[in-house]
């Protein structure tokens, strides 16, 4: 699998004319403009974005309709046509899932696995963004109501990131509970906006090959050997101590005893095998009093005028310095919560780095699989009473009775990390160092939903 270059998303032009009087010849030019820009706009092969074209009424109100009545979904936009479809495909992991060695250590240090890349669909539809396979990498309850941090990502599918034949593979990472500002993208947040610096926590690994924000692509123009079982591509996530790493114990205390967690990202294929990118310890606490703050108001004080409140309005409005805030609320029962507490169970409590990715390895559950909304269809009767579908038929691999679609799933526990402290705490030539992960890795196993095969 060679990832290549990627093009990045290009404006999209609305089709629409306003409806004053024109010449001739402005009513002629406006024709042709509007020919040329259906050609470029609407031809699955261009680098342009590909909006599709829909009923008025599979979309919601306000979405841009030209001259001949139908639907332009704006590219900043993609669900306006996804409430009102007339039928839907479902994919999903029905049969089972991916479960981790029930012997394996509960600290989870990291996962591997090799995923088939190939053409989901002729044309992709602009009603959701789809994820083919991927992982759901979680902090081990550092906050009560979901992941604080979360590595996710994978094969992606939506145009709005560039088109491509094949899925592109995305490797990114959340904060503060799927924060917009999070550096999902090396400078880029959710919904592609750029975030200021100080939110930034990416680093580039590798002077060999790049990942830009519009994520990483595969060359179409390679052979596919679709008799064979395909080609894959192999993504690696691994906490290693490349920055302030020291010797880790299984089921390391929650505190900062213990060397700092890099998550780092390797990937495999034909042109090129390693390291890309890496999130640095600290990006996963960064501005996390400020965070606290707000929750703890949120879930505690539901924004009140009490005192304990004000104190912390008062911290996020910058008219105390963090210090002087962790002395004032070092009492407050939600504050003293301690890891594993029936406190720590029930209620809220103010996240600690020491919680984080950063310093703590992932929760023992990994799901992996897919995550996308159902692929649409969309239907129209004339006046003769024919029926008209417009579908977009998944082109799963069917060459042979048996297809490899997800191979060699591995976990990896604390004697990964341990293994690699000396690599990067050392002056020698890391040539002569080993840095291969194969005796490490613990395989995974699928788990059946048994009521599917009774």
């Amino acid at each position: 699998v060679v990832p290549s270059e990627t093009v990045a998303p290009a404006t999209t032009v609305a089709l629409t004319t306003t409806p004053v009087p024109k010449s001739d010849s402005e009513i002629q030019l406006n024709q042709v403009e509007s020919q040329l820009e259906q050609e470029q706009t609407l031809d699955p092969t261009s680098a342009s974005w590909f909006p599709g074209v829909y009923l008025p009424r599979h979309c919601e109100s306000g979405t841009t309709v030209n001259d001949a009545g139908f639907a332009i979904p704006d590219q900043h936009k993609i669900w306006e046509c996804s409430f009102n479809t007339d039928n839907e495909l479902d994919i999903d992991m029905g049969f089972g899932e991916l479960v981790r060695d029930s012997d394996s250590s509960e600290d989870l240090y990291g996962v591997s696995q090799y995923l088939r890349v190939f053409q989901m669909m002729d044309v992709n539809p602009t009603t959701g963004q789809f994820g083919l396979w991927g992982q759901w990498i979680g902090d081990d309850r550092a906050h009560p109501h979901g992941p604080f941090n979360s590595i996710e990502g994978g094969l992606f599918i939506h145009e709005k990131m560039g088109r491509s034949k094949f899925p592109k593979y995305m490797a990114s990472a959340a904060t503060g509970l799927y924060s917009p500002r999070s550096d999902t993208g090396g400078g880029w947040g959710f919904h592609e906006r750029r975030i200021e610096c100080s939110l930034m926590g990416r680093a580039t690994l590798s002077n060999r090959m790049m990942v830009p924000p519009s994520l990483i692509s595969f060359d179409e123009d390679q052979e596919t050997f679709d008799n064979e079982g395909g080609i894959h591509v192999g993504t690696s996530w691994a906490a290693l101590p490349i920055f302030g790493g020291k010797p880790r114990v299984d089921e390391q205390a929650w505190d900062d005893s213990g060397g700092k967690l890099t998550w780092t990202f390797i990937i495999d294929a034909a042109n090129y095998s390693g390291p890309l990118i890496a999130y640095v310890p600290e990006h996963w606490s960064r501005n996390i009093d400020q965070f606290n703050a707000m929750e703890i108001l949120d879930d505690v004080y539901e924004w009140d005028d009490s005192p304990t409140a004000k104190i912390l309005l008062d911290f996020i409005n910058g008219q105390m310095s963090n210090s002087e805030l962790h002395t004032a609320i070092s009492k407050e029962s939600w504050y003293q919560v301690e890891p594993g507490s029936d406190s720590w169970e029930e209620g809220s409590y103010w996240v600690r780095p020491e919680q984080t990715l950063g310093l703590s390895p992932a929760r023992p559950y990994l799901p992996t699989g897919n995550e996308m909304p159902p692929i649409p269809s969309f239907t129209e009767t004339d006046s003769e009473g024919r029926v008209f579908a417009k579908i977009f038929p998944p082109l799963f691999p069917k060459n042979n009775n048996i297809e490899p679609f997800v191979s060699n799933v591995q976990t990896f526990d604390v004697h990964l990390y341990n293994h690699f402290v000396d690599v990067f705490n050392t002056d020698n030539d890391l040539r002569t160092m080993n840095t291969n992960f194969g005796d490490f890795g613990i395989p995974m196993t699928i788990e059946h939903n048994n009521h599917l095969y009774e």
